[in-house]
């Protein structure tokens, strides 16, 4: 089982910032400028039903922040928010479910069911200070 400092460390050992999982994140996920990730503490580290082709559970959290830092990469090179989700964020979610031996299908429709509840919930934590999209924008995709 992968904990959140696991993925910390993964994320660091790509050159970035760690992962928050401790607030209201109404959008899911979200990064800062400084490449911290902030995953809603809603959503499990890993998932508790969709296996990898090895068997481990699928990091949720891990695939989140992931399209996180990608499409923050790409808003940062002049992307809108659309065009860096769509050319960057979904694509390094495909490339993950593609590493993991997993259909994306199946990883997109596990994320849906977490974000169909914190999308609507009432963010009494949320991350303090300035994140690449703003949250109440990224729930109007």
């Amino acid at each position: 089982m992968l904990t959140d400092d696991d993925h910390s460390d993964i994320l660091r050992a790509l050159g970035f910032h760690g992962l928050d999982a401790s607030h209201d994140v109404v959008s899911g996920a979200d990064s800062d400028a400084r490449g911290r990730v902030y995953v809603d503490r809603h959503i499990p580290a890993e998932s508790p039903t969709l296996r990898t082709a090895s068997g481990m559970p699928v990091p949720l959290r891990l695939d989140l922040a992931l399209h996180e830092l990608a499409e923050a990469r790409g808003m940062r090179e002049g992307m809108s928010y659309a065009k860096a989700h769509e050319k960057r964020g979904i694509p390094a979610e495909r490339v993950l479910a593609n590493a993991l031996g997993i259909p994306y299908r199946a990883e997109q429709e596990e994320i849906a069911g977490y974000l169909s509840h914190v999308e609507h919930e009432r963010a009494t934590n949320a991350p303090r200070g300035a994140l690449h999209v703003d949250p109440r924008a990224a729930i109007k995709r």
